[in-house]
């Protein structure tokens, strides 16, 4: 990671919101449970990186539509610019 710093530091991200926005980069709309499958991040972990990546707009997380227990993960423009 400490190559990635200087990198992630000019865009605001911290290496692991960096593997997130990774994941949704290659498959937007996917829920929590699905990216912490695709991330191997600790899911305590992921929901606090998420709710931190949310408040920088750069994910939205939503309710699904077939299962409201169920949150969803969807890029929002300021994080597909990145």
């Amino acid at each position: 990671t400490r190559r990635y710093r200087p990198h992630l530091e000019a865009l605001d991200l911290t290496y692991p919101q960096y593997v997130v926005m990774m994941a949704l980069w290659e498959q937007d709309n996917i829920t929590i449970a699905q990216l912490v499958d695709l991330t191997a991040i600790d899911g305590g972990a992921m929901t606090l990186i998420l709710k931190k990546m949310a408040i920088k707009s750069l994910i939205q997380i939503v309710s699904d539509e077939n299962d409201k227990r169920k949150k969803c993960i969807k890029l929002l423009p300021q994080g597909i610019a990145l």
